[in-house]
């Protein structure tokens, strides 16, 4: 989704975001592990959707 399409109160984050970046190519059921100043946050992919 563009920058000006996003809306993280609806799920819907840029392309270009550290979070979107970390998810490209990964399947439902992958983990992606987002590293941070005091640790990590893992994600999992639980589904994967595509809107026209």
């Amino acid at each position: 989704m563009g920058v000006d399409e996003a809306d993280i109160n609806k799920g819907k984050i840029a392309f270009i975001s550290p979070i979107a970046r970390l998810l490209i190519e990964k399947k439902v059921g992958e983990e992606a592990v987002l590293k941070l100043a005091k640790g990590e946050r893992v994600f999992e992919v639980k589904a994967i959707s595509y809107e026209a």
